[in-house]
């Protein structure tokens, strides 16, 4: 699969898909979303799919995804996913200097 140009995150994983996709992975499967594996049950795979296609599978997967679950998912470009992690780790601060 070619780089996707959106991936489907939820609000609350502090890791950037596109620049820490295991430490991504490991926190949205110990917060219970599976993500990964419900893109999967969504996502036509086949041999005969080249990387062009299967990257678009994926980020339909990802839309639908986002459809199916609109109070879990959101789908983000890469510089969507940082300015989302900076609003998050500001608010952090914010919040830890009370």
């Amino acid at each position: 699969m070619l780089m996707p140009k959106i991936t489907v995150t939820t609000t609350d994983n502090p890791f950037d898909w596109f620049e820490e996709p295991e430490e991504w992975d490991v926190w949205d499967r110990q917060h219970g979303y599976w993500t990964n594996n419900r893109l999967a049950r969504l996502m036509a795979t086949s041999d005969a799919l080249g990387e062009v296609d299967e990257t678009r599978e994926y980020e339909w997967a990802c839309q639908r995804l986002a459809e199916l679950r609109p109070f879990e998912y959101i789908v983000v470009t890469p510089e969507e996913m940082k300015e989302m992690l900076a609003y998050q780790k500001a608010k952090r601060a914010k919040g830890s200097e009370g």
